[in-house]
């Protein structure tokens, strides 16, 4: 999966990206294209998807918000390449800041977002913990990230109490 990961944006274009959120997760990596002869649940991180590269990401985030599909303030920062999207809340005079909420049409999470994580970090540590206590396996064989679902809600509903979707 490494592989995978694409390189950091360079520093010019993260010095154009406001919300320190952003700037600190493309930091690291520009995410992972989608390539149609590989599905996404290969490199899943999250049991929603992955890190969307910053263009694509800034294409959706226009195209759905002039169609309102959500907030301007939200960012697409997770994908499924299948519609679904964890939704960076970026807006620093908003309550919920830093929140991230699932849009999925797939659960019917369209009209009505929900809060899925209560930050970048609480999301990251949730995988890490799931990643660790062997509730996320990667199936090299089958191209699949494996889930526990049951264990995953446990650990995400305690590391992330405020957020709706694992109560």
């Amino acid at each position: 999966m490494y592989e995978r990961l694409r390189k950091p944006l360079n520093q010019e274009i993260l010095d154009q990206i406001s919300d320190p959120n952003l700037r600190q997760v493309y930091a690291e990596s520009d995410g992972i294209a989608y390539e149609i002869e590989l599905p996404t649940n290969a490199f899943d991180i999250t049991g929603f998807g992955v890190i969307s590269p910053y263009a694509n990401a800034v294409q959706v985030k226009e195209e759905k918000s002039i169609s309102k599909y959500w907030k301007n303030s939200f960012f697409p920062l997770i994908t499924s390449y299948g519609g679904d999207y964890l939704l960076l809340e970026c807006d620093i005079k908003e309550v919920d800041y830093g929140m991230i909420y699932l849009y999925s049409p797939s659960l019917g999470y369209v009209d009505q977002l929900v809060t899925c994580f209560d930050s970048k970090e609480s999301m990251f540590n949730t995988v890490a913990i799931c990643f660790e206590s062997q509730i996320f396996k990667y199936n090299i064989s089958e191209n699949i990230l494996q889930i526990d679902y049951d264990a995953y809600f446990e650990v995400a509903k305690v590391n992330n109490p405020n957020s709706e979707y694992w109560k």
